[in-house]
């Protein structure tokens, strides 16, 4: 039996800022601030191209529910990373963004794989100057980021094991 967390959207966007943080490391990923002016549909990139964007589905729900607000959200911020060409362009630099990454707690759905592919597609006709030739939408969940989980729940610990 596996137990699931149910994650309020903002503690997971701070977990998952945490563990992009810790796996780029200083100087290699770039947070994107909401609060004033909006995230133009990122929370983050990192120097070698990877966008991220995290959304928690309010649980429980069903399989289908999740499904349907995971869509939902690819849709609504993959609109945003297109409509936004003139401040990505500025926010990116010179960084090609190959990757747009959903990072959720769980997912469930084939068809949302779909839906991202269909969505890369869509990127890719835009002709954005700041999208490689290789873009490609993907769902993902913090299981990818295991090692870096373990590091911080290790927390405190780990300052002892240097001693050894």
């Amino acid at each position: 039996m596996t137990l699931l967390r149910f994650w309020d959207g903002d503690e997971w966007e701070k977990h998952i800022q945490l563990l992009l943080k810790r796996h780029y490391g200083p100087g290699n990923y770039q947070e994107v601030p909401a609060k004033h002016v909006g995230d133009f549909g990122i929370e983050g990139y990192s120097v070698d191209g990877y966008a991220f964007q995290c959304y928690a589905t309010q649980e429980p729900c069903t399989t289908q529910q999740r499904y349907d607000a995971q869509r939902n959200k690819i849709t609504t911020d993959i609109g945003k990373f297109i409509k936004n060409k003139n401040e990505l362009v500025k926010l990116f630099g010179g960084t090609l963004i190959c990757r747009w990454i959903l990072i959720v707690p769980v997912s469930e759905s084939a068809l949302l794989v779909q839906h991202a592919a269909k969505k890369s597609e869509e990127v890719l006709s835009a002709a954005l100057p700041y999208v490689s030739d290789d873009f490609k939408v993907i769902i993902d969940t913090d299981a990818c980021f295991a090692k870096e989980i373990f590091i911080y729940r290790l927390g405190d610990f780990g300052a002892c094991f240097k001693c050894f």
